[in-house]
């Protein structure tokens, strides 16, 4: 899902999400992110690489097993992506990774609201 729009939520399987400067109340952050938009919203894929800040490159498959996020964790997890490039998403600190080229920096909140 392509999300091109700040504090808005978007409907997903069991809810909504979105990208927000200020967290919504009883919305669930789900990651930091610092950024332009449009950005798109996914669940991993095979083959997913981080490019991290040591300037190395990472299999985001390896990134998890090393921080030991559990499995049914990664099933779940929303990444922020641009153009098959990972930029962020839970479970990953943006402290982690290589700052892409930026021009207009957004700081803002990745939110989860569950349906009632």
């Amino acid at each position: 899902m392509t999300i091109d729009r700040m504090n808005q939520f978007y409907a997903v399987a069991d809810g909504q999400i979105g990208l927000f400067t200020q967290p919504p109340a009883q919305a669930q952050v789900l990651a930091t992110w610092t950024g332009q938009l449009p950005v798109t919203l996914r669940h991993r894929q095979p083959g997913d690489v981080l490019h991290l800040r040591n300037g190395e490159h990472q299999l985001l498959r390896r990134f998890w097993i090393n921080h030991k996020v559990p499995a049914h964790e990664r099933e779940k997890a929303w990444l922020i992506t641009r153009a098959q490039q990972v930029l962020g998403g839970q479970t990953i600190s943006q402290a982690e990774l290589f700052p892409p080229d930026q021009t207009d920096i957004i700081q803002a909140v990745l939110a989860f609201m569950p349906d009632s």
